[in-house]
């Protein structure tokens, strides 16, 4: 009777173990995944605020402004935000993945260029006779 019960006590943890080794695995592959879409989704989330709001103070008119800040990373990893002024597109990449935002308006320049990357910090975006300037503050 005591060697069915000793036997009965390593299955049950066996099987135990076993599964908390699955559930282990399966966790640790699917959370480099898990983590790589969050930040693809935020990287999204910047290239649709960007575009929004040049495309909001392009339509509202002369004069109009707005005020936004990027981020120094995104969830940890470093990225890009460059606006394309001529083909109307704000591009973001982080992690090798590379996402596109349309804008309404070719006018969009940060004083100088019509093509140019913003680095993390503060910034004002305003539209002066049908141009957008996106300058640091």
């Amino acid at each position: 009777m005591k060697g069915q019960s000793s036997f009965e006590m390593i299955m049950m943890t066996a099987i135990v173990l076993g599964v908390f080794l699955f559930a282990l695995v399966w966790y640790f592959t699917n959370n480099a995944d898990i983590s790589k879409s969050s930040k693809i989704l935020k990287a999204r989330g910047l290239c649709s605020e960007i575009t929004d709001i040049i495309n909001s103070v392009s339509s509202a008119g002369n004069n109009a402004k707005a005020s936004f800040t990027l981020p120094s990373s995104l969830e940890s990893s470093k990225y890009n935000l460059t606006i394309f002024a001529q083909t109307k597109v704000v591009y973001t990449s982080v992690n090798n993945v590379s996402i596109y935002c349309s804008i309404l308006t070719p006018n969009v320049t940060n004083g100088t260029h019509s093509n140019f990357s913003l680095k993390a910090g503060d910034y004002n975006a305003k539209n002066i006779f049908g141009v957008v300037n996106i300058n640091a503050k």
